[in-house]
């Protein structure tokens, strides 16, 4: 350990690490992963896809931290973001309570240009006929998947509009896997390897580190 605090976890063996010095450990791989990647050009204007969740959380977090840096590795991206309100597809849930806590965060908190779009903006009907159509799914499973596509094409829909040139999200390795398990229940099968969107650079640059920061913070 490179201090006298209680240790958190244990990145190599021998090597535990308290909760400060694993975030200055994680920041440096976080550097480090999208520096070799290369995905993104110096001043690349990139779109977050944030959810409030954990994984999505940690990743605003290390590209804010990443940007705040000055040195020689300091990450040189135009970050904006976006929320996508889910809340017309629940009873008694405020959207406004939601969105206001996020604004707090992404905006006045990390300074992101931030955009707030409702799930059903691009649906020809209105909130209360997206919901029957939800409900028509015949498994949860399907349910699940046609709220996916329905976020992802709003996502590069607007990543389009801002000028983005590439979509991160925060997809964790767990949460991708479960989504290959998915697919395959769906039918599809072989084709999973190329069940990818072509209309948009999405990149999940991040899975395996986000999972493991994850995985601490629970922890401690």
């Amino acid at each position: 350990m490179s201090c006298d605090q209680d240790a958190v976890v244990v990145v190599r063996i021998g090597d535990p690490l308290c909760r400060q010095c694993f975030e200055e450990y994680f920041l440096h791989k976080f550097r480090s992963t999208l520096s070799k990647s290369k995905i993104f050009d110096k001043g690349e204007r990139v779109l977050i896809g944030y959810s409030g969740g954990s994984s999505s959380t940690a990743l605003i977090h290390l590209i804010h931290d990443g940007l705040s840096l000055r040195t020689k590795k300091r990450i040189l991206l135009e970050p904006h973001v976006v929320f996508i309100d889910e809340t017309c597809l629940y009873e008694n849930v405020c959207s406004k309570l939601i969105t206001d806590k996020v604004t707090e965060l992404v905006s006045t908190k990390l300074g992101y240009p931030l955009h707030i779009l409702p799930l059903n903006q691009n649906f020809n009907e209105d909130e209360c006929d997206l919901n029957e159509y939800i409900r028509s799914t015949k498994s949860l499973t399907a349910r699940e998947e046609l709220v996916r596509r329905l976020k992802l094409n709003l996502l590069i829909e607007t990543a389009r509009k801002e000028q983005c040139s590439k979509l991160l999200l925060a997809d964790n390795c767990t949460k991708l896997a479960a989504q290959i398990l998915s697919d395959m229940c769906n039918g599809k099968g072989a084709h999973v390897a190329f069940d990818s969107d072509e209309r948009f650079n999405v990149c999940y640059a991040c899975r395996r580190l986000l999972k493991d920061l994850v995985g601490v913070n629970d922890r401690a």
